[in-house]
């Protein structure tokens, strides 16, 4: 490479660092600009809707149904909004639920309207049996407008330490909604993810819980 070209070269590379510097020194010393990359990262990290999930209809008499991607055996009290799976009830042809390989579940989708009357808060969690100390294994929910645009989202990852391998556990995630302003059209949607472990799954339970008592034409298992 002849002088010139090298000359180029150098002044481009000390021009490329200095804008990485001074957008390390943003990101640490402006509060501002960190918040927005955080953010931007945050929502760039939420993962997809798996497109297996609920698809949602209205009947003829127009009580709303949902087609499960889950054998639905529901066990709830009247007027609460509580979805439970038991993968090993009669009903099911799966047997007990199983993960295997770095993948989603089907996803759990309800419309805010169907299940809660300002919505505060969700809870997830399910029975699960994994011989990894330490596997990914994550709950996530996330919640979105009408149109696909994501609005918020949250996780919870199953931390080593609180894991004991190659027995059954509870794995639960409440999610507190606060600041976030929901409509009835919103969507939300809980699935889980494992790692490259076979995971065993049972007993899958989402509450949606509200400021107050639903309304008497609810659907618990809307």
């Amino acid at each position: 490479m002849k002088r010139p070209g090298r000359t180029a070269l150098l002044l481009l590379l000390g021009s490329s660092g200095l804008v990485m510097a001074a957008a390390a020194v943003l990101v640490f010393t402006v509060p501002s600009f960190k918040h927005a990359v955080k953010e931007r990262w945050h929502r760039w990290s939420c993962p997809d809707v798996p497109k297996a999930r609920s698809e949602r209809s209205t009947a003829s008499a127009g009580s709303v149904v949902y087609r499960e991607p889950y054998p639905f055996c529901p066990l709830s009290s009247p007027g609460q909004p509580t979805l439970f799976y038991d993968f090993e009830c009669p009903l099911s042809t799966l047997g007990q639920g199983v993960l295997s390989g770095y993948q989603l579940s089907p996803a759990i989708v309800r419309r805010v309207g169907d299940v809660s009357d300002q919505l505060t808060s969700i809870s997830a969690g399910f029975m699960l049996k994994c011989p990894t100390t330490e596997p990914d294994i994550r709950i996530v929910i996330r919640i979105d407008h009408p149109d696909g645009k994501l609005l918020e989202w949250n996780e919870k990852r199953l931390i080593a330490g609180e894991h004991r391998p190659n027995e059954w556990e509870r794995f639960n995630f409440e999610w507190i909604l606060h600041d976030i302003v929901i409509t009835p059209d919103d969507l939300v949607s809980v699935f889980f993810s494992s790692d490259d472990e076979e995971v065993l799954v049972d007993d899958l339970s989402i509450v949606f819980r509200s400021a107050g008592p639903l309304p008497p034409t609810a659907d618990p298992h809307a």
